[in-house]
């Protein structure tokens, strides 16, 4: 048993332990530089040939140097990406600080961030938004998932940013933003096509336009990506193969410069993605509980001494359930166990259905060289329907089972954003000022149906989402103020949020095909926050020393599936980030190294976590009790870390890339409703009742391992103009141990700790092959095929059973692509 014990002290000692850590980093890579005096530095950028390439970022709104922006941002451009096979934001875990990818235990495809502690809750929003092209991605209705596959491709890079950024980018950043930039059309003309092939029938092809159709007027840029991929899982009863691929994405870019200050630039992208769902696999059941739910539903409880297979809820289960034998469900998970965990047996015909799409415009106008005006504005739309046996057997235990016409989410989003950027006093003064709207709107009925036990559950919802906010941030050079104080700024900023959800639903549920009585929720929140960040930063020669404090929140909403009217809302939470930083490029000897270092300090109030909701309805005719889930405030945590990356080139031919982080998270207040039919431990050593306040304070925190780190090697093997460049790249990405479940204490909830796990990734790639614009590269991912656990669904309190997915074995392939026109 893990028991993290929490006392109003821990929050100092988390921070002078976190602030220790940075001193020795800091102050000790200074010394290194004082060290070094101006000649020496240049004689040692000027004997060694290998440099370190700028890095530029968006990350406050314009484009400047990542080392520069006293931000803490991991930045990875297109060749990266392609190199690290990295195709979706799963790809992404244990390669960036703080950032863990997850499914938030639902299914495979869903990519839920959490950075710096901070992540999604089911039903809720998540505390790491996802912008492309400057835009949000749309989000959908109750699961975890925001836009769709297809996102990495044809991109200029990623960026991920840390900590809350509440003033630029807005609400639901408390963990931090995803940025990623598509690249634009420009004025040289070339077609890129690419082809892809590997185990399990990998195949994919794409192709890139871009075409000067007007000189450096007018330039468009046409792509399309499909990607097919069999799966992984497969099921023993009919051979369909799960956890597959199967995808298509299409783009257009349209780049308008009629004079040297006006640019539009008109982006479109459409996508769709179709698979035959999650291959969930069954481990071990609950028959005291199973019974415990099944006798509920008549107001009865469990009978003393009669072992869980005698008693009449079980019996019932057999009989009128699974008409066989199996023990109360135990049978299911000895069946799985005599088959490895590529191959199951599943109900409910599971799919996964995603489209979305978008057209942005962006309108710049330069008044002057210091004084511009942007103007973007968006549509986008998703549709998401899937069906899921979150079981993962052949028995129709629970289920998602909604129907090839109907639609879990079917969203429009419509933005708009005016934005001002520019320098004043005489140029020691940076700013950027803006209006921004959103509203999300339902373009068609969404709903799901869930078969639980002997119910069938049916949702039908709609929610409108309203959006406006005023922002100004500037960052001052104190050169204005006295001579001598040009290496220091301050940066302030301050937006004004205004939020308006608005919801309501219909709720039947059906015991033995008796449908109870319609239960209709609504509600509206209204709500407004102020978030803002302040900081000061030192420019040395070839360093960045920042400090600075940000506030930021993530809204509030509506539960579509609550079962008890008075939990249908949610109000909005709320984080304050004080955070050190200190970004330097040096060379010991010739060899360069930079060297990026972030220590942080979280505040988390308000929480939102998301909770099983049972309701005993006096007005319904039903005696059952109404079964559904909520999303609640449920108290305060405290989270401190220390992140590191570092790039170092020791050889001419050789580079290696660092990253680390050490996250030390725990609640300062949790309670929260038993929603099991069974008493629950407390943190206070007492088994609490359902209905009851279970305190969970002492509790692992969700998805925040302890340690994280990544180690890349890159080699230049050959680099010829006859033969071409032959470059190798060797990745091995290490995630802690990691708690997954928000609401109950591990020695309730097998499964709920994942175990470390270290993935090795490599690629060999052959570039400008005989001098051609012809490249070849071979990838492999999870080289040493370790089969891992990735996501628990943690009902074993709720629901009777435990459920896993399982990470991706080991693929690989290989890519040839090629180039035709200017570079």
């Amino acid at each position: 048993m893990r028991v993290i014990a929490v006392h109003n002290n821990d929050k100092n000692k988390m921070l002078v332990k976190s602030l220790l850590v940075l001193s020795c980093v800091v102050f000790g890579s200074r010394t290194v530089l004082a060290q070094q005096t101006p000649a020496d530095s240049a004689q040692a950028s000027v004997s060694s040939s290998a440099v370190i390439e700028e890095v530029i970022v968006s990350a406050r709104r314009t484009q400047e140097s990542q080392q520069d922006v006293p931000i803490a941002v991991t930045t990875m451009n297109s060749d990266v990406l392609q190199r690290e096979s990295i195709g979706t934001l799963q790809d992404l875990q244990g390669r960036v600080p703080s950032l863990i990818m997850s499914t938030g235990g639902q299914q495979r495809n869903t990519e839920a961030p959490t950075l710096r502690g901070q992540g999604g809750t089911y039903g809720g929003g998540s505390g790491v938004a996802q912008y492309y092209a400057e835009v949000p991605l749309p989000a959908d209705t109750t699961e975890s998932n925001v836009g769709g596959p297809g996102k990495f491709f044809d991109i200029a890079d990623i960026q991920i940013l840390k900590g809350a950024q509440g003033t630029l980018f807005g609400k639901n950043t408390t963990g931090g933003a995803l940025l990623l930039t598509p690249n634009k059309p420009n004025e040289n003309f070339s077609i890129d096509v690419g082809v892809e092939s590997g185990n399990y029938h990998l195949n994919g092809y794409e192709v890139v336009v871009n075409l000067p159709l007007l000189s450096e007027t007018l330039m468009l840029r046409l792509g399309a990506k499909y990607q097919d991929r069999d799966g992984f899982t497969e099921d023993v009863a009919n051979g369909t193969r799960y956890d597959d691929r199967h995808y298509k994405t299409y783009r257009f870019g349209l780049l308008w410069r009629p004079t040297d200050r006006l640019e539009n630039y008109l982006l479109a992208y459409d996508t769709e993605s179709r698979t035959n769902g999650t291959g969930t696999v069954i481990k071990a059941a609950r028959p005291e509980l199973l019974n415990a739910l099944i006798i509920a539903q008549g107001g009865l409880s469990p009978l003393p001494i009669l072992p869980a297979e005698a008693q009449p809820g079980c019996l019932a289960w057999d009989a009128l359930l699974t008409m066989e034998n199996s023990r109360c469900g135990q049978l299911y998970p000895e069946e799985q166990s005599q088959r490895d965990n590529r191959h199951v047996e599943l109900s409910a015909d599971p799919t996964d259905f995603t489209a979305t799409g978008a057209v942005i415009n962006t309108l710049t106008y330069e008044f002057t060289d210091s004084l511009s005006l942007r103007y973007i504005a968006s549509y986008s739309y998703l549709e998401h329907q899937y069906r899921w046996d979150t079981d993962g057997s052949r028995a129709e235990w629970t289920e998602f089972v909604t129907s090839d016409d109907d639609r879990q989410t079917d969203i429009t989003v419509h933005t708009e954003e005016l934005q001002l950027q520019g320098l004043v006093l005489d140029g020691n003064m940076e700013f950027s000022t803006g209006l921004y709207y959103e509203i999300q709107k339902p373009d068609g009925p969404e709903g799901t149906q869930i078969r639980a036990l002997y119910n069938d559950i049916s949702v039908d919802w709609e929610i409108e989402k309203e959006s406006y906010a005023a922002y100004a941030q500037s960052t001052y050079n104190l050169a204005h103020v006295a001579e001598g104080l040009d290496r220091w700024e301050i940066t302030a900023g301050v937006r004004k949020t205004y939020d308006r959800v608005e919801g309501e639903s219909v709720f039947v549920q059906s015991i033995f095909g008796v449908p109870s009585e319609p239960a209709l929720l609504d509600g509206e929140l209204k709500d407004s926050a102020i978030t803002w960040t302040l900081g000061v930063d030192y420019k040395g020669d070839h360093s960045l020393l920042y400090a600075k404090v940000s506030r930021g929140y993530k809204v509030g909403g509506f539960t579509i599936t609550a079962a008890n009217p008075d939990n249908a809302q949610y109000e909005s939470e709320y984080v304050f980030n004080y955070e050190i930083g200190n970004k330097l490029d040096f060379s010991v000897g010739e060899v360069p190294i930079r060297l990026n270092t972030a220590v942080y300090y979280t505040d988390y109030t308000d929480m939102q976590r998301h909770g099983v909701d049972v309701f005993v309805d006096s007005s319904n005719t039903s005696v059952a009790p109404r079964l559904g889930a909520a999303v609640f405030n449920a108290g305060e945590a405290s989270i401190a870390g220390v992140e590191m990356e570092a790039t170092i080139i020791p050889l001419p031919r050789l580079m290696l890339l660092i990253a680390y982080s050490y996250t030390d998270a725990q609640y300062d207040e949790y309670f929260l409703k038993n929603g099991s039919s069974l008493p629950v431990p407390s943190c206070t050593g007492e088994h609490v009742g359902q209905g009851e306040m279970v305190d969970l304070s002492c509790m692992p925190f969700l998805y925040t391992p302890e340690h994280q780190y990544s180690v890349t090697a890159i080699y230049d093997v050959v680099q010829s103009i006859d033969w071409g460049n032959v470059s190798a790249s060797l990745t091995w990405a290490w995630t802690d141990e990691n708690y997954t479940s928000a609401t109950t204490l591990p020695e309730t909830e097998p499964g709920a700790w994942l175990d470390p796990i270290g993935l090795l990734t490599a690629s060999l790639s052959w570039d400008n092959m005989f001098n051609q614009d012809l490249s070849l590269q071979l990838f492999g991912t999870n080289l040493l095929d370790k089969e891992y656990i990735m996501s628990n669904q943690n009902v074993w309190n709720t629901l009777g059973y435990r459920t896993v997915t399982y990470g991706e074995p080991r693929m690989f392939g290989a890519r040839l692509s090629y180039h035709w026109g200017s570079q």
